[in-house]
């Protein structure tokens, strides 16, 4: 083997090296990306689900028409010994009301090794009435508009999205 081939194949191996490594990372970011984006997702359908089981007429309709009274829903506090415990979580409806949150994400890393990462989300709610006035349905339209920050490249980027759901007088669960 002469110098000129070992030069070849050293420059040929690097072009190789570098177009794998950068897969491994693409690879690495859009598995952490899409982590984020189902993690939203769930904490959002979550409060969906809580909202579908209040009652109507004393939490739903009652915060709807007073913005500054609360929803009461409850939430799992985070912790890398597995003894978490649930608290109250307070989100307000009105369009130009923000819930702002910070969500703890555990991820594990090497071996046993654990971390927690922090996502900042941001929540509104609105209710849409239902009742036409000529046939009353005693029901909202409830859309959770959320955006959580999420890494992206050399810098961080929101992302949003929503959940909508017809809570009525009529119980469901």
């Amino acid at each position: 083997m002469s110098l000129v081939e070992v030069l070849v194949a050293t420059v040929l191996f690097g072009i190789l090296a570098m177009a794998t490594g950068g897969s491994v990372l693409m690879s690495r970011r859009m598995a952490e990306t899409n982590l984020y984006s189902v993690t939203a997702h769930d904490i959002a359908q979550g409060y969906a689900e809580q909202i579908m089981a209040m009652d109507f007429d004393g939490d739903i309709a009652a915060s709807v028409i007073n913005n500054s009274l609360p929803l009461t829903l409850k939430s799992v506090t985070p912790s890398l010994t597995n003894e978490s415990s649930t608290v109250d979580d307070y989100l307000y409806f009105g369009g130009d009301t923000t819930n702002e949150k910070m969500i703890m994400i555990d991820l594990k890393g090497d071996g046993d090794e654990q971390r927690q990462v922090e996502m900042p989300m941001r929540f509104t709610l609105q209710a849409n009435d239902l009742n036409t006035g000529s046939n009353p349905y005693q029901a909202y339209e409830i859309r959770i508009d959320y955006e959580y920050q999420t890494p992206a490249g050399r810098g961080q980027r929101w992302v949003s999205g929503s959940v909508c759901l017809v809570k009525s007088v009529i119980p469901i669960y």
